[in-house]
């Protein structure tokens, strides 16, 4: 990341990073409302960091790189609202693992972006911030749940941001909001200190990940978030990161597909795939187009999978508040309270059959 490279170089400094950043919130935010919970103690953090490098100190690969973090993952002494009433005062005592990661890479922690209530749907608006808009265009949504990240990001408030996703979380905002997103293989990173919690049912598809305006940012903040490999990503650009991935992958073999056959695509999307698929063959990757086994039915699996466990958690999360709950929330919950328990049996059988599936692909 070329602003750590410039931080550690010493040519600019944490602090003015800080507070240039704190600067863009301040002039921009009152329209996109994407961050919602500014850190009281960046800029002190930042003249650590300053005295730190003068003292010829190791800044870590993200030294003095603003960061924000969506608002279902927990931060130490900064709150965290999960997007609920329910937690409106709620102060952690510890940051989440993968916070802690980056705020020992060097980055420093700008806020707390806007999401979803619980992350529960595709918008970041919720009954504790209301709605965050996309810096696009004021009357349309960043999407979500992860959408106050992208918002942020996209317009230039933070220069990296930590969020989530299940369905679609991070990658939804970030397409909405024209920036990047990786939302890696669940368990890659560590998913502790999200709510909803990402173990149970949710450990089958959920995962922390990271936004940032350009792919090789993506790549240092995956890096820092896996605790793989610091010292090499600590380079002064990812560009020998990038090489080293190429080299890694030349010869492998690669499936990609721009049709599902389940919903439509439109052109500009299949020819982006396209694109992407040839750069992979460009690299000396084989890049074969195929369609993975019975892909069409991923919807019905995620709802037979995470449908019921989602309801007995807004119960439990609602329990004796339940007008503290917003509007999806709300829905979602009389639809539990209409809906039958799977039995264990049935169940195990879709989570037996989504095994069966995903081994099938992996043949």
């Amino acid at each position: 990341m070329r602003l750590a490279a410039l931080v550690r170089a010493r040519a600019v400094s944490p602090v003015e990073v800080v507070e240039a950043h704190l600067r863009r919130v301040e002039e921009v935010n009152p329209r996109l409302n994407a961050v919602v919970t500014l850190s009281p103690d960046a800029v002190a953090r930042a003249r650590a960091l300053e005295a730190a490098l003068a003292r010829g100190e190791d800044a870590g690969p993200l030294a003095g790189v603003p960061v924000t973090v969506k608002d279902t993952i927990e931060t130490v002494d900064l709150r965290t609202t999960f997007g609920s009433r329910v937690f409106v005062e709620h102060v952690p005592k510890r940051d989440a693992p993968a916070v802690a990661r980056l705020r020992a890479a060097g980055a420093i922690i700008l806020g707390k972006t806007n999401v979803s209530e619980l992350a529960l749907d595709y918008t970041a608006e919720n009954t504790v911030f209301g709605r965050t808009n996309n810096p696009f265009d004021d009357e349309r949504t960043p999407g979500g749940s992860s959408g106050g990240c992208a918002a942020a990001l996209s317009a230039c408030l933070t220069a990296g941001s930590l969020g989530s996703d299940l369905v679609g979380s991070l990658r939804i905002p970030a397409h909405f909001c024209g920036i990047a997103a990786l939302r890696p293989t669940a368990g890659r990173v560590p998913g502790a200190g999200h709510l909803p919690p990402l173990s149970g049912p949710f450990a089958l598809g959920a995962s922390l990940g990271p936004l940032a305006r350009r792919v090789e940012d993506l790549a240092l903040l995956f890096g820092v978030l896996t605790g793989e490999d610091l010292a090499r990503q600590s380079e002064d650009t990812g560009d020998a990161l990038l090489k080293d991935v190429a080299a890694l992958l030349r010869g492998r073999r690669v499936a990609w597909y721009a049709d599902d056959g389940a919903t439509p695509v439109i052109p500009e999307i299949a020819r982006a795939v396209e694109a992407a698929a040839r750069a992979l063959e460009d690299a000396g990757m084989s890049a074969v187009e195929r369609r993975p086994p019975h892909v069409e039915r991923a919807t019905e699996l995620w709802l037979g999978l995470f449908s019921y466990p989602t309801q007995e958690f807004l119960r439990r999360t609602y329990a004796g508040r339940e007008e503290d709950a917003g509007s999806v929330a709300r829905l979602l919950l009389e639809r539990a309270e209409r809906a039958s328990a799977p039995t264990a049996n049935a169940y195990f059988e879709l989570w037996d059959e989504r095994d069966r599936l995903r081994g099938e692909l992996l043949e």
